[in-house]
């Protein structure tokens, strides 16, 4: 539920929060695209490959903000879909190997900041399109300073009883007070869709 929270927490304000939930780092970039950075519709019969690699090289063209995306994350199913393409094309184009943490080795996509993994992230959502379809949605960020988790006093969870002491039984609630924030969210980080 937390990992899930992170990225699809459904409060739509950083600092008047309406709900419990975090403002997840989806919606806070989807939210931010604009004119400049919009989000990137690819069509079903277009190349997912060719969008992101054209995507990223807008986003580091940029003259106002100096961007260099790091990673693309998508719904393993999404990252499906691109393997899919590579291997239904008979193209090789992205199989460059990229080890993302000691021991764990993604697939990346050559683009013009370089080789950028494509990372896994189940809590990334796909929403049915109906039909039979999917919304497959991806992000591509700046992820090594842009994106945060804010702790109010320290990281450590903390632990309340609730009840009277003297009861047979207690309760225990966890809290942990923080959460993600996405700096640069209109211009350092992108998504992108595509149904199908």
């Amino acid at each position: 539920l937390h990992d899930s929270a992170l990225w699809n927490g459904g409060d739509t304000d950083l600092f008047l929060s309406t709900s419990p939930q975090y403002y997840g780092i989806s919606g806070q970039i989807i939210s931010a695209a604009n004119a400049l950075n919009p989000i990137n519709v690819v069509p079903a019969s277009g190349s997912l490959v060719d969008a992101v690699k054209t995507q990223v090289a807008v986003m580091a063209a940029r003259q106002d903000f100096e961007v260099r995306p790091t990673a693309i994350y998508g719904n393993p199913t999404l990252l499906n879909l691109f393997d899919k393409e590579v291997y239904d094309a008979g193209r090789q184009l992205f199989y460059n190997q990229v080890e993302v943490l000691p021991g764990v080795i993604v697939n990346g996509i050559p683009t013009q900041v370089g080789i950028l993994p494509l990372v896994s992230d189940a809590a990334i959502g796909n929403i049915s399109a109906g039909g039979g379809t999917y919304q497959y949605t991806g992000f591509i960020l700046s992820d090594v300073d842009m994106i945060k988790y804010a702790y109010l006093t320290d990281p450590l969870p903390r632990v309340f009883q609730l009840g009277l002491l003297g009861s047979l039984s207690a309760q225990y609630v966890v809290v942990k007070f923080g959460a993600p924030y996405v700096e640069g969210a209109g211009y350092a980080h992108s998504a992108f869709y595509t149904i199908r």
